[in-house]
């Protein structure tokens, strides 16, 4: 009977976290409240708040569980014999295919910028981003990319110019050749952020 009442607690948890997630995702942090998210979830506030403490403690849960599924999913190894175009190449496509199949992910990642006073409420990506930083650094020591420029803003632009290919007044569902035209973007950001960062 305890099993089955941990089964049931944990299904209520997992249902409550998706509905979170998609409501913060289409509304961001401040356009939803608990009482949406229990109506949506079809329970009472009361049985939110005995998975959650408030909204910010689901927020948090929101950020872990995106947090967990980035890591997974973006499991950093680098050969030193790769060559940078390769390199590029895969971490464009890879993070392009991550934002793609999880839509409510890359939606709350735009959505935080309108958080950021609040640092308790950021999604941080702490240990991935030190992780590209260390890998980043050792490239430019092979000489493989330009040291011109801090490492903090090589990832910063790879990661900005991946998520330009959601831009909505560009990409949008409506167009039939959204595909060809993703991949036509894509194809030029591997190109100048190949042209930009070697070295010679």
């Amino acid at each position: 009977m305890h099993r089955l009442t941990r089964s049931s607690a944990d299904k209520t948890r997992a249902a409550i976290l998706k509905t979170a997630t998609a409501l913060f995702a289409e509304h961001g942090y401040f356009g939803v409240s608990t009482n949406d998210i229990a109506r949506a979830s079809k329970i009472g506030q009361s049985l939110l708040y005995h998975h959650f403490k408030n909204k910010e403690g689901l927020w948090e849960a929101v950020r872990q569980n995106i947090s967990a599924k980035f890591y997974k999913q973006h499991t950093i190894k680098y050969d030193p014999q790769l060559d940078l175009k390769t390199f590029i190449t895969n971490t464009v496509i890879t993070r392009f295919n991550f934002l793609k199949n999880n839509p409510n992910i890359f939606k709350i990642i735009y959505w935080q910028r309108f958080i950021t006073k609040t640092k308790k409420l950021q999604i941080t990506q702490n240990e991935y981003t030190n992780k590209w930083y260390d890998l980043l650094k050792n490239m430019q020591q092979l000489g493989k990319i330009r040291k011109d420029y801090s490492v903090e803003m090589i990832a910063l632009l790879i990661r900005n110019t991946i998520h330009g290919a959601f831009d909505v007044a560009l990409f949008t569902k409506q167009q039939s050749n959204i595909c060809d035209k993703q991949k036509e973007y894509l194809k030029l950001v591997i190109d100048c952020l190949y042209n930009g960062l070697k070295t010679h």
